[in-house]
């Protein structure tokens, strides 16, 4: 009974059925028995003299490559060697130093800075190689979020609460590592109410039972956090040894009561001793014993914070550099790759594909165009080795680049190299430069046929009058076919050929068009998605990549599946009643929008969408989302037939100039008095006057341009005739939400404008509806803008009023994605 497990009912069962009886007899007379030899994952055993006079040894049963070469382990378990006086330490290998290294690498290369482990700096106030590296950088990234890639805190969870917690110095990372565990998660809320009133409102609002302990538990603002904390109090106020401190941690920890019972009475004797209540030693033991369950290494815990901390201040700072290590380091890991490329978009760095003449084994940066751009590493591409792809690399470092594929078979031993490696080399546009992947893998058995055999003419001394093989000239026309003579592949086809090599898709994701025009309709990404959204009702646009039908108790038919964006995926559950409703539009590989509630099951970490309906076609969900079941504040009209704006004229039709930009469908629908205004819009004849009056001059822009995606330098991907436009209300792809009529305004003299500045990565639309909304808590009659950071635009909303306050600008502030609020 005194067990922590201990079940009354399974005791009883115990006494009265004998096959639970026989079972748990069984597994009592089993358990602590050896299963069989396994070794210790990082511990080394230190010893004065050679460990076979204290210790009988084995050889490992792993092999040598599983334990690194290591040729002896003890037989003895850690807890014996222990016991007997020798010393064991674990050495832990982090890939994330690799990474650090090579990412120290790359800015030495690139800058001449040179960073190192004990140079990178962690806190506020280090002065690192470069002074004008901030340590700020890495709190402020930490709190928007961005922490893919970095140590310890790449999780949902811990994303949360670097969000949740701001930190601002080296120590709060250490808290932070050390609270988030079951347990100490409790004192997380606590945790952060008392860190923000002291940083951000200059309140102490921490309470000691005894001054004495405030040196000891300032820095975790009053709540006991650290093991080292709870040696220091008994030390400190019951004088306490620290080693026999240590005591009362491991007493509490192990739940042994006649333990605890006798360091309560000597604590409260000690502490009593020297001048402390009665009162006041009840009320600390409490939260030793409290708190010493959960009680974590500070050490531990900074030598990891430190890490956090550092990798941050590279990512910071040198995002392109870390990156780039980061991918070159987690090559062989799908999932991770896809990761970092993700990120990377969302930072707005280009990755580009695998290139022959360009590509190294890992991936680089290339410094050649307008901005930096990380090079895929050859030996990401999968099923093909490094021994195979370095016959290529090393050729054209001796002797140069490839002039083209003649040259490449002649150089190069293709025979060698291999089929399946030069077929996933083409299927990851490693050759784009020369032709087409349907070209090379069309002529795949010409190229290896022709290089094998032209190496082998060359190893037997065939080589022509003028120094050539004598089959290059007659050869070298019938390597590739022309386009036109051979089977096309479909461009969905292809994207999925460079997935399948490269395990992400580089050169565009067959998803980015049509999400790129369903952006508008929803209220979430996949990312966004967490814990804190149960119950909610959110919009999703994705992929079905995954459906499985099942039949329920009742012989009804329901579904499981995976929906998938650019950057994540979910699980979504169809109930009968919708499945029944849904199952003739649904099926995998179709790009949908979907409504469901966010549910997380229990003992699940990850939630899931209790799918309430669908929209398989986008026309379909542009008008739906316009109707009764899809309400939404920022719900766009249905759409009239799409027409196109050219520049400085009224809108014209569909069958004109390619060169024109795309547009307001929504012209002819609309009044001539919303036309006026419309015309009265920013354009590249008739900038807009309150955009003059921004902080800084704003350029020129044209209408009905949404903005691109962060991968995109220019503009969004051309659309045909037939493609639908996603619109919003007014037909051109802006946020302006379809509002009731204006209230009677203030002179135009006293209307203020709040201008809030999105930044253009990661899911900026959700800023921008987050914005919205939240400036509809504030009523007046001032105006909004909404400024795109780097892509020249400025969005209107003439028709949307709120109140230019203090107040505003510091709910705007916060919004994850806002770079910056202030009014005019």
């Amino acid at each position: 009974p005194e067990h922590e497990f201990h079940s009354s009912e399974l005791a009883e069962r115990y006494k009265k059925e004998s096959i639970v009886k026989e079972l748990l007899d069984t597994a009592r007379t089993l358990e602590g028995v050896a299963r069989h030899a396994s070794s210790h994952a990082a511990g080394v055993i230190v010893s004065d003299k050679p460990l076979h006079e204290y210790v009988p040894l084995n050889k490992p049963t792993g092999g040598d490559e599983g334990l690194g070469g290591v040729d002896r382990v003890t037989q003895w378990p850690m807890e014996i060697v222990e016991s007997i006086g020798l010393l064991k330490v674990d050495f832990l290998g982090l890939s994330t130093l690799t990474v650090m290294r090579r990412a120290a690498r790359l800015i030495e290369e690139r800058y001449g800075t040179v960073y190192t482990m004990d140079n990178i700096p962690y806190d506020e106030g280090h002065v690192g190689p470069d002074p004008t590296k901030k340590p700020e950088a890495l709190f402020d990234m930490l709190e928007r979020g961005e922490v893919a890639g970095v140590f310890q805190v790449e999780g949902a969870g811990m994303r949360r609460l670097m969000m949740e917690m701001k930190p601002r110095r080296f120590d709060h990372i250490i808290a932070a590592i050390s609270l988030y565990r079951p347990g100490p998660m409790e004192n997380i809320p606590e945790y952060i109410r008392r860190m923000h009133s002291e940083i951000f409102e200059g309140k102490d609002v921490v309470e000691y039972h005894t001054d004495a302990l405030e040196p000891i538990l300032k820095d975790t603002y009053g709540i006991l956090v650290y093991q080292e904390q709870i040696i220091r109090i008994a030390s400190d106020l019951a004088g306490y040894a620290p080693g026999d401190a240590d005591m009362i941690r491991k007493a509490v920890a192990k739940k042994k009561k006649k333990l605890m019972t006798e360091h309560k009475v000597k604590f409260t004797e000690g502490a009593m001793a020297r001048g402390f209540s009665l009162e006041v030693c009840e009320a600390i033991w409490g939260d030793i014993e409290f708190f010493a369950r959960y009680g974590f290494n500070k050490a531990h815990a900074a030598d990891y914070a430190k890490v956090t901390c550092q990798t941050a201040f590279l990512k910071a700072h040198y995002p392109v550099e870390y990156l780039t290590a980061m991918l070159s380091v987690e090559r062989d890991n799908t999932d991770k790759v896809r990761r970092y490329f993700a990120e990377a978009k969302n930072l707005g760095i280009d990755v580009a594909p695998p290139d022959v003449n360009r590509s190294q084994l890992d991936f680089t940066i290339e410094d050649d165009g307008e901005r930096p751009l990380i090079r895929f590493g050859l030996g990401a591409i999968k099923n093909a080795g490094a021994s195979a792809l370095n016959l290529i690399i090393e050729e054209r470092e001796e002797n140069g680049e490839f002039e083209d594929l003649q040259d490449l078979c002649d150089r190069v031993d293709l025979h060698k190299v291999g089929k399946r490696p030069l077929e996933f080399m083409i299927k990851g546009r490693a050759f784009d430069r020369w032709g087409t992947p349907e070209q090379f893998i069309e002529a795949l058995d010409r190229i290896t046929g022709y290089s094998g055999s032209t190496h082998k003419a060359a190893a037997l001394g065939q080589m022509s009058l003028f120094g050539g093989l004598t089959a290059a000239v007659q050869m070298e026309a019938d390597l590739l076919h022309p386009l036109n003579t051979i089977e096309r592949i479909k461009h969905k086809e292809l994207l999925e050929w460079e997935k399948e090599a490269l395990g992400v898709h580089v050169s565009e994701h067959p998803l980015e068009r049509p999400l790129l025009t369903l952006a508008p309709l929803t209220t979430a990404t996949i990312t966004d998605i967490t814990k804190d959204w149960v119950s909610k009702t959110v919009k999703l646009a994705g992929m079905m990549t995954q459906i499985r039908v099942i039949t329920t108790k009742k012989g009804d038919p329901m579904a499981f599946g995976t929906l998938e964006d650019l950057e994540s995926k979910i699980d979504v559950v169809f109930f009968p009643k919708t499945w029944k409703e849904v199952r003739d539009q649904v099926s995998t590989d179709q790009v949908m929008l979907i409504m469901g509630k966010v549910n997380l099951r229990s003992g699940e970490d990850e939630p899931s969408i209790i799918v309430e309906r669908v929209q398989t076609k986008i026309e379909q969900a542009q008008a739906s989302v316009a109707g009764e079941d899809w309400r939404s504040d920022y719900a766009p009209s249905p759409e009239p037939k799409p027409v196109k704006y050219q520049r400085d004229q009224a809108p014209v039709t569909n069958d004109q100039n390619e060169d024109e930009l795309p547009v307001n469908e929504a012209w002819a629908t609309k009044s001539s008095d919303e036309q006026q205004m419309v015309k009265s819009e920013p354009s590249l004849s008739n900038p807009q006057p309150e955009v003059a009056k921004l902080a800084e001059p704003e350029p020129d822009f044209d209408l009905g341009m949404p903005p691109p995606p962060p991968n995109f330098d220019d503009a969004p991907p051309p659309m045909s005739d037939d493609q639908p436009v996603a619109t919003n209300g007014n037909g051109n792809g802006r946020y302006e939400p379809t509002m009731p009529s204006p209230k009677p305004i203030k002179p135009q003299s006293d209307i203020r404008t709040v201008i809030v500045e999105i930044k253009a990565v990661g899911n900026w639309q959700k800023a921008c509806r987050d914005s919205l909304q939240k400036t509809e808590h504030f009523d007046g009659n001032d105006q909004i803008k909404l400024r795109l950071q780097g892509q020249n635009l400025v969005i209107d909303f003439p028709n949307h009023q709120t109140k230019a306050c203090p107040d505003l600008l510091e709910s705007l502030r916060m919004i994850q994605g806002v770079d910056r609020a202030y009014m005019r």
